[in-house]
């Protein structure tokens, strides 16, 4: 099983696949994003990024408000065998929660594996016209990290890496 096979799971029935807001680009944006937060912080796990980067949005099929896809993206990582090869159950498990409660979830500082992936995403939201406030942050919430990740996000989101960029990073 590859990340290429989970990528390609979250591509069938995606909706939005093409969306600059929460398709493939921002996908990749949370992606890196999500490496970085994993580089600069141990207690996040550059694995659980990626899938969670991978799956987190692939079920919106609202630009604006749509409540059911975390829900609905949880369900594609629970029954998604790629995923647990990839990851083990405990792991994959996390991902699922993750999916299912990152549409405002609070921050989660007591669980940084799911923290990381709230971060990710959170990050990239100037591309909707909202700045990031270190209070809704779980891994990396002050200064001088949180304002270089917030630059981090910025760029990622301008021009993301390609797929394979991505899942090569991962070692």
């Amino acid at each position: 099983m590859s990340w290429t096979a989970l990528l390609a799971q979250a591509r069938t029935g995606a909706r939005l696949r093409h969306s600059p807001h929460h398709g493939e680009v921002h996908w990749r944006a949370v992606a890196a994003t999500g490496l970085e937060l994993a580089r600069r912080d141990l207690r996040a796990d550059p694995a659980i990024c990626m899938a969670f980067a991978v799956l987190h949005d692939c079920r919106r099929v609202s630009e604006h408000r749509d409540p059911r896809h975390g829900p609905a993206a949880a369900g594609v990582a629970q029954s998604s065998e790629t995923l647990l090869a990839l990851l083990g159950s405990d792991r994959a498990a996390l991902v699922a929660e993750a999916c299912f409660h990152h549409e405002g979830g609070k921050p989660r500082r007591d669980q940084p594996l799911i923290g990381a992936c709230f971060d990710a995403d959170r990050f990239t939201l100037g591309r909707v016209g909202i700045e990031p406030e270190p209070r809704y942050f779980s891994v990396i919430h002050h200064d001088p990290a949180f304002a270089e990740m917030v630059r981090f996000a910025e760029d990622a989101t301008d021009d993301p890496p390609g797929w394979e960029e991505l899942f090569a990073r991962l070692g």
